[in-house]
């Protein structure tokens, strides 16, 4: 591999709050404040509480993941693994703890975006969580450069890819918590080896302390996917619109049907989630999500509790025949487009013909005859030009980087009119993850994302949790 787990981990194991960029060391601060506002929502709810029962770090993460209201960098759900295993034991300044959060960004983003050719839209990838927990765990220990790989290694290879049904729910949130904080050491630093038969981008391990993938940072407005929050997005735009317009809400009765057109992976999503029980289906399913938004005007975790929905559950039921997840070619060529052109220098590794065929096996069906000119409009050509180029991650503009998952949303009325909305960018990121974060916490927000770096960690952790 053109760069390798051994020096990324002697990275993680020497990196100091004073090779951290300012801007990189506020969106960590982002990051806890955003999560401990879902796990603090949570705790009026069974699920919540039942999640928190692990205790400790299983327990924060538990209630991350069953609510699927958590961060997630360019290639992995970071928080997911590293918040909680900060929490459990905050020492030092806040900048030196706040550290531990960004390294353990920056190795699982990397290792995640390694093994990003083997990813299934219909299977949650505990990996990259795991990675970060054992990261932040490793440094809180002091750990030197052999016992950080030790660490990384046995993440990577102690964790896996679960089915969706088996990470959703309260079950499958706890058995995922206790895969991300499991100990299992192992040795080796080739990541083909660890994560089994499969394409590794070697290129994708390198740039550490250069390029900053912590910059990617979404913070999830809604409780889904990061594809799904973008759709449910669309059609939120569509429903204050329309109460705009009309000065009052849309009634569920109202709603002919909702089309939701994506690109090629989301249905994979969809389909997956199709057996869970409502209304927690909601949690991946955008079917489910976008039912108890029309119902609601509105979507937190509360909602997807067991008779939450009271007297709008059947409002809830009865929109889930009309919200339909259709697949779209020209937003797959859309989304593959701007892939290629992001990540062009990571995944040209690979080689045109090994992306292709990873993307391929996403896709169901061919595209109808009519099809073929849309597609053509997208300029399907520039995809392998732009997967041509080298340079591995350091050629990586991440501070332009944006995640992009192009999603076209029509909300049509039982009076024959329709209300359309195209989006393509989570509203979680860059600027607008400060936004989410502070709405999320709530009060108290403003003054824990102002707080003095030099302070010691155990108070602002106090705080943070309270």
């Amino acid at each position: 591999m053109s760069a390798s787990l051994a020096n990324l981990a002697a990275w993680a194991a020497s990196a100091r709050p004073a090779h951290v960029p300012a801007d990189v060391m506020a969106l960590a601060l982002v990051q806890h404040v955003a999560a401990a506002g879902t796990v603090r929502a949570a705790r009026g709810t069974a699920s919540g509480q039942a999640c928190a029962a692990a205790g400790g770090a299983q327990g924060h993460t538990a209630v991350l993941a069953c609510t699927n209201l958590d961060d997630y960098l360019l290639a992995a759900r970071t928080g997911l693994g590293a918040l909680p295993a900060a929490w459990a034991s905050p020492s030092g300044t806040l900048a030196e703890w706040l550290t531990h959060t960004v390294v353990a960004n920056e190795v699982a983003g990397r290792v995640g975006l390694a093994l990003s050719l083997r990813h299934r839209p219909d299977r949650a990838d505990l990996r990259g969580p795991a990675v970060a927990s054992a990261v932040v765990r490793a440094r809180l220990s002091g750990a030197k450069a052999a016992d950080m790989l030790r660490a990384i290694a046995g993440a990577v290879a102690g964790a896996d890819t679960v089915e969706v049904a088996a990470a959703a729910g309260v079950a499958g949130a706890l058995a995922s918590a206790s895969a991300i904080h499991g100990s299992n050491p192992a040795a080796g630093d080739d990541l083909a080896d660890l994560a089994g038969a499969g394409q590794v981008l070697g290129s994708a391990l390198g740039a550490e302390g250069q390029t900053w993938l912590s910059r990617t940072l979404v913070v999830k407005r809604w409780p889904s996917t990061p594809w799904g929050e973008v759709a449910i997005e669309a059609v939120n735009v569509i429903l204050a619109r329309h109460m705009k317009a009309a000065e009052k809400r849309l009634r569920t009765d109202q709603v002919d049907r909702i089309e939701i057109r994506t690109a090629f992976a989301p249905p994979a999503t969809e389909a997956a989630a199709s057996g869970l029980e409502l209304p927690a289906a909601a949690a991946w399913s955008v079917v489910t999500a976008v039912g108890l938004l029309v119902a609601h005007h509105e979507l937190h975790p509360g909602l997807m509790e067991p008779g939450a929905a009271g007297d709008k559950e059947a409002d809830m039921v009865a929109m889930l025949t009309r919200v339909s997840v259709l697949h779209d070619w020209r937003l797959s060529v859309r989304e593959a487009r701007a892939t290629a052109t992001g990540l062009g220098p990571v995944l040209g590794e690979a080689g045109v013909r090994a992306v292709l065929g990873a993307a391929q096996k996403l896709v169901i069906g061919r595209p109808a005859a009519a099809e073929v000119l849309p597609i053509l409009r997208e300029r399907p050509w520039e995809v392998p030009a732009a997967l041509r180029r080298n340079g591995g991650l350091a050629s990586v503009d991440v501070d332009a980087y944006a995640h992009h998952f192009p999603v076209e949303a029509k909300l049509y009325t039982t009076r024959g009119g329709w209300w359309p909305e195209r989006r393509a960018k989570p509203v979680g990121q860059g600027a607008g993850a400060r936004v989410v974060a502070e709405a999320r916490y709530g009060s108290g927000a403003e003054g824990l994302l102002a707080a003095d770096l030099s302070a010691p960690a155990a108070g602002f952790v106090q705080a943070l949790l309270a």
